[in-house]
């Protein structure tokens, strides 16, 4: 029984180890940009800015290698001010990235539309681009003049005179910066969720077999004549 249980411990914390390092591989990135100055058209001041963050999924990155990394881009939120974007209300329509000779990202990009797709031909769109370069555009109220088949997702943004379109260029080079001390503390529960009692459940389950199976392992007194 001993062995049994041993045994199922040592799967049950490899199964928690796999875990923790699926989150252990992403990296959050803080942002935040100088004020837009002069460049600010209405309704945005000179006194705002582009700030927020971006979680990527960037363990096991090439060295010096150019990456798509839309599809490790697994959450954000990034303010232009007046919007926030949030996979809960806008749509990640891009990002890009280099490595450095330590497979460490040195440089990316990320644009944002909000609202959510699929979108649709003269739909009203708000979008935040912030370039590998540190510049950034920040569009509000643009026109749809195009929808990507393939994402469902504004391609082409035209103006109007409804739209705010601006762009500041004299942002010093890169400005994401990787986080070290988190801003705010994880939310946390003392309910686990469900992929814990998950893997709990599972546990328990595969001891209780690893029992049974040592009791019909055990040798049975021989019978009386």
């Amino acid at each position: 029984m001993t062995t049994a249980l041993t045994t199922t411990c040592r799967g049950f914390a490899a199964i928690l180890a796999l875990w923790a390092g699926a989150a252990w591989g992403q990296t959050t990135y803080d942002y935040s940009g100088p004020a837009y100055g002069a460049e600010a058209i209405a309704p945005y001041t000179a006194s705002m800015n582009t700030s927020g963050w971006v979680r990527i999924n960037d363990s096991g990155l090439p060295p010096n290698t150019g990456i798509n990394l839309r599809p490790l881009l697994t959450d954000w939120s990034l303010s232009d001010g007046i919007n926030t974007f949030t996979p809960a209300n806008s749509a990640l329509f891009s990002a890009y990235g280099n490595t450095n000779t330590s497979s460490v990202l040195s440089a990316f990009s990320v644009s944002v539309m909000l609202p959510l797709g699929p979108h649709t031909m003269g739909q009203r769109i708000d979008s935040l681009h912030i370039f590998e370069g540190g510049d950034v555009n920040v569009r509000h109220n643009g026109v749809c003049g195009g929808v990507n088949s393939a994402t469902s997702l504004c391609e082409s943004l035209g103006a109007d005179g409804d739209t705010a379109n601006f762009a500041t260029y004299a942002y010093p080079g890169n400005l994401w910066r990787i986080r070290t001390t988190p801003t705010t503390p994880p939310t946390t529960t003392a309910v686990p969720t469900l992929g814990e009692w998950g893997l709990l459940l599972t546990g328990l389950l595969v001891a209780g077999f690893g029992v049974v199976a040592a009791r019909n392992r055990r040798p049975r007194p021989a019978a009386r004549s």
